[in-house]
């Protein structure tokens, strides 16, 4: 018999917090990109909206259910400063559920706790019923808020979190902004680089150029905290953007030597394309005789590219390895845009993080309780993308014990994936004589 359970203490207290890599957004040229797909999920994400003119509108957040049983949702919006959320007469958002998900204990309040007007820079949403712990259906609008909005911006979602029917936790549970659009009379400016988002993940530098050509790619390391000394990524590519390949058909890619991982390999996707039917790489950053954590912010690797257009370089399957070989919990990705002599690329679809298939640490029994107004958010915040978050290809994390084992695509010797961790075991035996 399941549980009618307090939904909210899982949401607020154990739910696993999931990385959002936000895309940054402005409009581009004299309309508007048509509105994104849904992401894969599992995850919330607000429904990107175009207008023709200033004024109020509806926002409207949705669930992509990823293939999950989601019976509770939390999430918070943070405020673009031209898009707000409108405020009713008792001064809570304006902001409602959908009754058709029939989560009625839903409940919404303006963040930081206790503030007012334009003191307050988000909200918080609590989608849960303490009667129903039926799933919401994949797809389903979770609910509606009325917003004014002065002008073009993002609404960005953090702290998404879910909750299956028993009140277990979603893992890999993410949240994807929505970007609000207002048509502009020209072309605008690449805008600058974003700043390295908070991780743990990896992210593609973005690049502006002035004209079409060949450039190189950066992708760095967020450690967020964490001791990594091993990642593995995918890159998807952008019709305008291409990894060039080397006279013997690999990624023209190099490990920077500075974070001494010379195992480090490089293979096109799929396994044993060439050409233009290449869809994008793996790297597989290791050493199987160092395990020692990777500085944050070091650049893991760079690719010289062919760019014969604005585009964004998607990064998929992002995973990463502590150095005892465990797998590091919310590791993601955030892709790179490239923007040629101002034209923008189009917004993309970030990624949603991977889903470890460890089991989760975060196991507490939830007590049955009443609602109580949220608390304010823990502050992790979000950067500009994404992504993942998410498309994916073939997964290549063998997982075993908890571990985290990385393997290059396409490979027919000893895979990588059994060299790390026995090199690991090896370093710390001899770390014990």
């Amino acid at each position: 018999m399941r549980r009618r359970i307090g939904l909210l203490d899982v949401l607020v207290a154990v739910g696993t917090l999931a990385a959002t890599w936000a895309v940054p957004y402005s409009a581009a040229g004299q309309g508007c990109p048509d509105p994104r797909p849904a992401p894969a999920g599992p995850g919330v994400y607000i429904e990107d909206l175009n207008l023709d003119a200033p004024g109020d509108a509806v926002i409207t957040v949705k669930l992509a259910a990823g293939g999950q049983q989601i019976a509770g949702v939390q999430n918070d919006i943070e405020f673009d400063p031209n898009v707000r959320v409108k405020a009713k007469p008792n001064g809570s958002p304006d902001c409602a559920v959908n009754p058709d998900i029939n989560k009625p204990a839903t409940s919404f309040a303006f963040l930081p706790a206790r503030c007012s007007g334009d003191v307050c820079t988000g909200l918080r949403a609590v989608v849960l019923s303490t009667g129903d712990v039926e799933p919401i259906p994949d797809g389903s609008v979770l609910y509606t808020c009325k917003v004014t909005v002065s002008g073009s911006g993002t609404l960005r979602v953090a702290n998404a979190r879910g909750s299956d029917p028993d009140g277990g936790a979603i893992t890999g549970f993410a949240g994807r902004e929505g970007n609000v659009c207002i048509p502009t009379g020209g072309p605008t400016a690449c805008p600058d680089p974003r700043s390295a988002p908070a991780g743990p993940g990896v992210y593609i530098e973005d690049l502006n150029l002035d004209a079409p050509g060949d450039a190189v790619i950066t992708v760095k390391l967020a450690a967020g905290g964490q001791q990594i000394a091993g990642v593995q990524n995918d890159i998807e590519f952008d019709p305008n953007v291409r990894v060039k390949a080397k006279p013997n058909g690999s990624p023209d890619c190099a490990v920077n030597p500075d974070i001494n991982k010379p195992a480090t390999s490089f293979a096109f996707l799929p396994a044993r394309c060439s050409g233009d039917v290449c869809t994008g790489l793996r790297a597989v950053v290791l050493s199987t005789g160092d395990v020692e954590p990777i500085p944050d912010g070091s650049v893991l690797y760079t690719c010289k590219v062919t760019v014969s257009g604005s585009g964004t370089l998607r990064v998929a399957n992002a995973r990463g390895s502590d150095p005892d070989g465990g797998a590091i919990t919310g590791f993601a990705g955030r892709e790179g845009n490239i923007c040629v002599g101002g034209a923008q690329p189009p917004t993309p679809t970030p990624t949603t993080p991977p889903q470890p298939t460890a089991t989760p640490t975060n196991t507490v029994a939830p007590p049955t309780a009443t609602f109580t107004s949220p608390p304010p958010p823990t502050n992790t915040p979000t950067t500009r993308a994404t992504a993942t978050p998410s498309p994916t290809l073939t997964p290549a994390v063998i997982e075993d014990e908890g571990g985290c084992h990385v393997a290059p695509a396409g490979t027919s010797s000893l895979p990588l994936w059994l060299l790390a961790p026995l090199g690991l075991a090896l370093l710390r035996r001899r770390a014990r004589r």
